[in-house]
């Protein structure tokens, strides 16, 4: 086994890795707590799983993004307050919304008319913002 080496201001998370998710952003405690809510979740431990979730959404100041807190409804099978963050996502110009389509954890919304409408919605504003720039 190897000695890994820790970079200055990483957290340590378990079973190795960065704790730098996909869209390069830091972790905080609320992103941690959303993760774990979502395992749990998907592991069938939905009261834990909902506890988790309402503490971060309860937090005033929380530094949760809507697309994280979607995919913990998605994950307790809850299609409407899913849409209802990601809607917001999409509203707050957050730049996950730009993947969702490929996103794995909100794939159960592909079906939704909801979801499609929002796709096509964050798909023509992405067209649009390329020909501006040309």
């Amino acid at each position: 086994m190897g000695v890994r080496k820790r970079i200055p201001g990483q957290r340590h998370v378990p079973g190795g890795g960065s704790d730098l998710p996909p869209t390069g952003r830091p972790l905080s405690d609320d992103l941690l707590f959303l993760r774990l809510a979502q395992a749990l979740a998907l592991e069938g431990h939905r009261t834990e799983a909902r506890a988790l979730l309402e503490r971060v959404e309860r937090k005033p100041d929380s530094s949760a993004d809507p697309v994280s807190l979607a995919r913990v409804h998605v994950a307790l099978g809850e299609t409407d307050a899913a849409m209802a963050w990601l809607q917001r996502a999409y509203q707050e110009r957050d730049p996950d919304v730009s993947i969702m389509r490929y996103d794995p954890d909100l794939a159960a919304l592909a079906a939704d008319p909801r979801f499609q409408e929002l796709v096509k919605s964050v798909s023509s504003g992405t067209e649009r913002a390329d020909a501006a720039r040309r």
